[in-house]
Order: structure tokens, then C-alpha cells, then sequence
């Protein structure tokens, strides 16, 4: 299994796949090859990398990596190749000869695989949640503990303060906003205005759910504008667990400790979906992406608000990705705009529900684990259409206004 670090990052959105992943191609191209002399770059997309990658700001990814050097991005919608977010990299020496081509798959969350070369080394030696949940009651160990025992635990402490700063300061800018948002689907802004409408004679009901809708909002809005957002598991799903996060802590108030060990939990289920299912819209859908952060912020809730043990904070992340199943990912225009930013608003909320649900449901059997989900939710990704796999041609996106133009624009480009 991958290091927590390869679950959780900051990068920009609305994409990891689209965004952190290429980043991250990019930046190994000038690592590997700029000593050796670049003089032009060609890079090559295909499938849905093909179909979004304006909508997901790709380009601009590559263009802002790039910007010292000659390069051209082309569209490849007709090859079809093994993974849907493939890109080539072609580079060539000042006298356009062909010194190096490279092909990258980014995985989702903002991993990447490069051909020939193993980039991402495993951290955890277990096959699934199971196994490392039999060590942590044997070892009487709490999540946070079990994460150091495989990584330092210095780094744990790091990445969690930066992602807990990352959740703060986006969901502030992005309460602070108005207006349209930038992008070929020019949408408005909606999360300050959803958090305006707070008043004292709501009930602390409604104000639940103004306040995590607006924080998930908020976040959403600013990924889908390349800001930066904490990958959880992906920026399309950015909004989620920031959202809950926020709200369980001004409401239950824990320790620092008991953040680190609620966060932990999310990871533990984390990077068992990354070993053993799929956190990539273009590979399993949206089921992959806002269910797989619903899952992990249910988790979470669950350790923040009750205080709950591994038997009780997996059932609450299983329960929340159990209903998720089968969530297509079909944004319009390709864009991460809609039914995205809404939908990572209705499931922080989801996840709250979940994890209540599960923490009165505590005393009873549960009946399907979460490794059980897991399997079976990546088994129904691979079913779904490529149409409803981030492609934006299926789906909502299919009835659209935008969605014309938005292919006009990537045919003719």
C-alpha cells in the first residue's frame, strides 16, 4: 500500500488526475532531461485526458511547467489506450531530434505511473483493511500509532498540520468570494451566499446543513478556479472532508491528538481503496471520487464526534460508500462545475449521517465490511459506460448547452 502521503496532497485543482498528476509528470520531464538540452516538447493526450483537459485545466498544468520551453498539446480522441488519463511526453533537442519519450498514467489523487520505472513504492505490507485492522487490536495500537510504526512519525504530524491549514484557509477564501468563476463553463459562485443565509432562528439542524454545505462549497469553488486544495481523495472530491472536519471541530473541539488520530483513521481506510479499488472519476466514476471522501470523511466524523474504535469507524466509512455505488461521473462541459461542487456539498452531509447512523447501530453486526465494499464498488466502476467515467459526454453532461460548445473548442483547438 501507498504512503498516507500519496492519499493526501495539496495541489491545485479541479483535478488531481488532470492537474497534480501532469504537474507532477511534467516536473520529473525537466528533472530527467533539461540538463541534456530541451529544445521542444510534444504532449500527447488521449482518452479522457483528451475529452477534459481544458474543462480540468490540464493545459494550463502543462503550460505553467513548461513555460520555458517550445511545447504543443494534442487532443488524441481516437486512440484508446489501457489507462483513461495517459499522456506522452516527446522530447526533443534543439535541433528537433527525438531524445526521449515517456509515457505517464496518472492513477488518480494526483499519483502518477511512469513506463519503466516503478515511481511510487509501497509503504504498507498488507493486502487490505482486514489485515492491518488484526494488528491494531492485537497490538492494542490506536490508528495514529499503527501509520508510525510504517512512517516517520515527524512527517505524519507535518502533513496533517499543512492539511489542516489547507482546509482552514481554502474554506475562508472561499467564503470570501463572489461572482462567476473562470473556466469555459462560466458558473457563479454560491457558498457565500449559502453561508450569508445563516440566521439565529434557524434550528441547529438547518444550520448544520447551511454551514457544511457552504464550507464544501466554498472549497469546491475555489479548486475549480486552480486553487489549492488538499487532495481527499481527489480535488473533484476536495470539498468533503474539509467540510466535516471544519464543522466537527468547532462543535466537539478535540485535541490535537485527536485530530491526528481521526484523520489517521480516514487514512487507514484511504490507502486501502488506493491498493484495492479506484480514487480516478475517469476509472470508476464519481463513486470513486465524492464516495470514496465521503467514506473517508464518515470515518473521520466518526473518531472526531464519538470517539469511536476501528470496528465503529469502518462501518461508518463502509456505510457511507455502500450508498455511493454505481455514481456516475459526468460533469458538464467537462468541467468540474456541476453536478460536482453540489454534490461534494449533499455528501459531507451524507457522511455526517452515516457516521451517526453507524455510532447508534455500534452494538450490531455488520454484515458487509468495508473490504467487501471496496471490491465490490471498483468492480461496478469498471462496469459503468466510459461515457459516465469523466468523460463529459454522458450523462448530465450529454444534455447541456455547454456541452457543444465545449467540444467545438477542444475539436478546433
Amino acid at each position: 500500500m501507498f504512503s498516507v502521503k500519496e492519499l493526501f496532497k495539496i495541489g491545485h485543482g479541479p483535478s488531481s488526475s488532470h492537474t497534480i498528476g501532469p504537474t507532477r509528470a511534467c516536473k520529473y520531464i525537466l528533472e530527467k532531461y533539461e540538463k541534456v538540452g530541451i529544445g521542444y516538447l510534444e504532449i500527447t493526450l488521449y482518452c479522457s485526458f483528451a475529452l477534459t483537459y481544458k474543462g480540468h485545466l490540464l493545459d494550463r498544468a502543462v503550460n505553467e511547467v513548461f513555460a520555458k520551453y517550445p511545447h504543443k498539446i494534442i487532443a488524441d480522441t481516437k486512440t484508446q489506450t489501457p489507462h483513461p488519463n495517459t499522456m506522452d511526453v516527446d522530447v526533443y533537442d534543439k535541433k528537433k531530434k527525438l531524445i526521449a519519450h515517456r509515457r505517464f498514467v496518472s492513477i488518480g489523487g494526483g499519483t502518477i505511473c511512469i513506463s519503466g520505472e516503478k515511481v511510487v513504492k509501497n509503504v504498507y505490507p498488507y493486502k487490505n483493511f482486514a489485515e492491518m485492522k488484526k494488528i491494531i487490536k492485537q497490538k492494542k495500537l490506536t490508528p495514529f500509532q499503527f501509520l508510525c510504526q510504517h512512517e516517520p512519525k515527524e512527517e505524519l504530524i507535518k502533513l496533517y498540520e499543512e492539511m489542516i491549514y489547507a482546509f482552514e484557509k481554502t474554506i475562508k477564501h472561499g467564503l470570501s468570494k463572489t461572482g462567476k468563476m473562470s473556466g469555459i463553463v462560466a458558473f457563479d459562485r454560491r457558498a457565500k451566499k449559502v453561508y450569508d443565509s445563516i440566521s439565529k432562528s434557524d434550528s441547529d439542524f438547518v444550520k448544520r446543513i447551511k454551514t457544511v454545505s457552504a464550507y464544501a462549497m466554498a472549497t469546491n469553488e475555489e479548486a475549480v478556479t486552480y486553487g489549492l486544495v488538499v487532495t481527499a481523495p481527489t480535488c473533484g472530491s476536495a470539498g468533503v472532508l474539509p467540510a466535516v472536519y471544519k464543522w466537527a471541530v468547532d462543535q466537539f473541539h478535540p485535541t490535537k491528538q485527536q485530530i491526528y488520530e481521526a484523520l489517521s483513521a480516514a487514512a487507514l481506510i484511504g490507502i486501502t481503496i488506493k491498493q484495492n479499488g479506484s480514487v480516478a472519476g475517469a476509472t470508476g466514476g464519481c463513486q470513486a471520487e465524492v464516495g470514496v471522501a465521503c467514506c473517508l470523511a464518515a470515518a473521520m466524523y466518526s473518531v472526531l464526534a464519538y470517539h469511536a474504535d476501528i470496528d465503529e469507524f469502518e462501518a461508518a466509512g463502509e456505510a457511507a460508500l455502500q450508498h455511493l455505488i454505481g455514481l456516475t461521473c459526468d460533469a458538464v462541459g467537462g468541467c468540474a462545475y456541476v453536478p460536482c461542487i453540489q454534490r461534494n456539498a449533499i455528501y459531507a452531509l451524507r457522511a455526517i449521517n452515516s457516521a451517526e447512523i453507524m455510532h447508534i447501530l455500534k452494538d450490531k453486526r455488520q454484515l458487509v465490511k468495508i473490504d467487501d465494499t471496496i471490491k465490490i464498488a471498483y468492480e461496478t466502476g469498471n462496469d459503468l459506460k466510459a461515457d459516465y467515467r469523466e468523460t463529459g459526454i454522458g450523462g448530465l453532461a450529454k444534455n447541456c448547452k455547454y456541452v457543444l460548445k465545449y467540444r467545438t473548442k477542444v475539436t478546433n483547438d
